[in-house]
This record gives C-alpha cells, structure tokens and sequence, in this order.
C-alpha cells in the first residue's frame, strides 16, 4: 500500500485524480447510542470551495443497520454510496457518475446501563478506482469515514471505544476513538510503498439529550501514526454540530461539519447532513 509522505499530500493526490477522471470521463466515529435494533440513512451534502460545474444533487448516502442480538451485543453493517454530476461549463463536458463504497460488517458491545461501548469491523475493498464519484466520496467526509468508505483497493480494519453518559439534567458527554489499519489489496497499486497504514480516530462532543430534542457540538480528528512527520502534519480535525428528534421510532436529525485544517478548508467549506433513523423494536 501506499506509504503517504504525508496525510495532505495523499489528500492533493485525491484531489488531481479527481479532476482528471471527471475531465475524461461505519462504522463512523460518531456513534448512536441505541439499545435497540435500528436502520439509518444519512445524506451528505459537500460545499466546496471551487464547485462550480457540480450538478446540486453530487453527495454521499450511507445506509446503516445496528441489529441486537443480545442485550449487549449488536450486528453493525453499512452500506456507502456516491453520486457526482457535472455540466459543461464547469468540467468541459457533462459527466455522471455513481459508485457504491466499500461495506462495513462488524459488531458493537454495549453492555445495558453502561456507559461504555466497544465496536470492531472491516470494509471490504469493491469500490472502483476509476470513478470520480469515489475521489468526491473522500472529502465529502474526510474525518470521519470518507476515507475508509470510498478508497479504492483497501481493506479497512477499524476498532471504536466508547464513552457516552448522560446525566439527569439531559447533559451528555460523547468521546470516542480507536485505530483504523488499512491494508493493501492491490500489489500494483503505484500510489503506495507501504503494504499498509494505521490511522487513530477520535472524537469528543457535549450537547443536551432530552425526552423530545436533543444538540450538541464537538470535535473530530484523524491522525496518521504510520508517518514521520509531527501530528500537525499527519492530522486534520473538524467541528460538528448535531440536532434530532429523539422520541418516537422514526427519529430524523440535521448535522454540519466544518473541516479546521487550513489546506482541508481550501477544498471542502462544510458539509451538510440529514439523518433518519427507525427504530425497530
């Protein structure tokens, strides 16, 4: 696999194959706390710095199902998909793409009445390389799960912990993290001189969870481990901010999130998200 000089020399590199293949043409670190089987689908909508040419309807979608099996443990599965659209007047050329990203399939423990969750999975690598839709994917979503969802030629083995309590008043205080190895499934791949890399995921929010509503803010980061150079270089971090319904089985919610990384931020301004979630027992 490819040894990355640096976390943002692999983000240019996405970024100029991208732009070629359009002129030629979950395990998210942000988890729900449900003690029950759910499905979710979330949209992603990208506002980048230079989009002019991108058709409005170019996002990401992610359908996800937590599944119990016992009072503690649960089946994980998501399923990532990309579309990208562009017109002449931005590309030269009217392009369309759509791509399904590389699966998720794991497991979480949650214990009941505990504050404490552990989750472990794996990606499978499907997604094509030959896709614009798949290098849009990446920065849609680059903190959290962009990378891992639509990189092509990599399988993803990605762990979480957990820590999530909420106190009588509603505050409630989120922190996650955990390591994501990546492993090379393409011996020819030219990008890579490394069979595999380790990134380290985190994430810390507060917000209020109450009976009907519920917001909060936070931070998340992703650090490349398997590179020399200092975490400034080999780490890039994002605000997000969250608000949802939190009664009833059909729950929808609204997130934003803000790349806080200067050469993230040169490409990516935000983007925006809608969730909606069922539970089902």
């Amino acid at each position: 696999m490819v040894r990355l000089i640096s976390l943002r020399r692999f983000m240019a590199a996405a970024i100029i194959a991208m732009a070629f293949s359009a002129s030629t043409m979950a395990q998210s670190i942000w988890t729900d706390n449900n003690a029950k089987s759910t499905i979710a689908l979330e949209f992603n909508k990208p506002n980048f710095s230079e989009s002019e040419g991108l058709s409005f309807f170019s996002s990401t979608l992610y359908l996800t199902g937590e599944f119990r099996v016992s009072e503690a443990f649960s089946i994980v599965g998501e399923l990532p998909f990309q579309h990208v659209g562009g017109d002449e007047d931005g590309f030269g050329q009217s392009f369309s793409g759509n791509v399904i990203g590389n699966p998720y399939l794991g497991f979480k423990y949650h214990p009941k009445n505990s504050s404490f969750s552990t989750a472990l999975g794996l990606r499978l690598p499907i997604a094509p390389d030959d896709e614009p839709a798949s290098f849009i994917g990446l920065f849609t979503d680059p903190v959290d799960r962009g990378f891992e969802a639509f990189v092509p030629n990599v399988m993803a083995i990605q762990g979480l912990v957990g820590f999530h309590r909420r106190s009588e008043s509603g505050v409630a205080i989120i922190v996650n993290g955990g390591p994501s190895w990546w492993i090379n499934t393409d011996s020819g791949n030219d990008g890579f001189e490394s069979d595999s890399e380790l990134f380290l995921r985190y994430s810390t929010a507060i917000g209020y969870e109450g009976p009907v509503a519920s917001i909060s803010g936070g931070v998340a980061g992703r650090w490349l481990l398997t590179e020399d150079n200092g975490f400034g270089d080999n780490s890039f971090h994002e605000l997000r901010f969250n608000a949802g319904l939190g009664s009833g089985k059909l729950r929808p919610g609204v997130y934003l999130k803000v790349p806080l990384d200067e050469n993230v931020n040169d490409i990516l301004n935000f983007t925006f998200g809608l969730k909606l979630l069922y539970e089902m027992n």
